[in-house]
């Protein structure tokens, strides 16, 4: 979801966010344009611009079950906890 052009989380609401988030994961481009209707456990992913064939990653989990995704990522990519 583009939430780029929505001036709020009510907005937002009215293109029935509840429903698509029912259905499973949803991708937010601009997500703090909406924040007031998003669940509060959720993962975050910040893609930085670094050079031209480079891009930055950083991950952030709010919840316990993002916290778990995270650390079995962690885990799979680096092999830490």
């Amino acid at each position: 979801m583009d939430a780029y052009r929505l001036e709020s989380g009510a907005e937002a609401a009215e293109l029935d966010i509840d429903s698509m988030l029912a259905e499973g994961a949803l991708i937010v481009e601009w997500p703090e344009r909406i924040d007031s209707v998003l669940p509060h456990d959720d993962l975050w992913v910040n893609m930085d611009f670094i050079a031209e064939e480079q891009r930055q990653m950083i991950f952030k989990a709010n919840g316990a079950h993002y916290d778990h995704i995270l650390t079995e990522l962690q885990q799979a990519l680096f092999g830490v906890p």
